[in-house]
């Protein structure tokens, strides 16, 4: 027989862990682009608002990829699990940024260059980040066994974001 709380631990556990993997994402890709730039502070500008940016799309793509769908355990988890996947992409993109495109260090990687290389390594966590907003509010209209409710998503998705921004600095030194 199945436990009541399962489905609330689950879907607890995938709002914190959403809101923890979206913080370090973003914290390691800005930081990786700011090397990537050589410490220019345009990889600041540029890093803010292709995140903030790639969150409005990924809701807007995620609520049309999830409208009338059944949402259970397994999409949350896959849809972390791509998270993590698409930060790692963007990591090895940036770190490896330079030899790629043959740019030796301390020369100057060009406005529009610049751009494209935040496009690509930040743009696609950014977007599956905000696709999972509607994703999990899908999860709560047709819970099919979970207990996701909006706002108690969007409140364990930001404790697990001060989280991930207390850990991140851990993590990456």
């Amino acid at each position: 027989m199945r436990q009541r709380w399962v489905p609330t631990v689950a879907s607890d556990a995938c709002s914190f862990a959403a809101g923890l993997a979206a913080a370090i994402a973003q914290i390691v890709l800005v930081r990786e682009l700011f090397a990537a730039l050589e410490g220019h502070e345009v990889s600041v500008a540029l890093s803010l608002g292709l995140w903030v940016a790639g969150i409005a799309f990924g809701a807007l793509l995620g609520g049309r990829l999830v409208r009338g769908r059944p949402i259970d355990a397994g999409h949350l988890v896959a849809a972390i699990a791509l998270l993590a996947a698409t930060a790692l992409g963007g990591l090895a993109l940036l770190r490896d940024a330079r030899p790629l495109l043959d740019i030796p260090r301390g020369a100057a990687i060009g406005p529009g260059g610049s751009l494209v290389l935040a496009a690509l390594g930040i743009a696609p966590a950014a977007l599956v980040t905000g696709a999972l907003l509607p994703l999990f509010a899908q999860a709560s209209v047709r819970s099919h066994g979970l207990r996701c409710a909006p706002a108690r998503f969007y409140a364990l998705d930001a404790l697990g974001t001060a989280a991930g921004g207390a850990l991140a600095p851990i993590l990456v030194s």
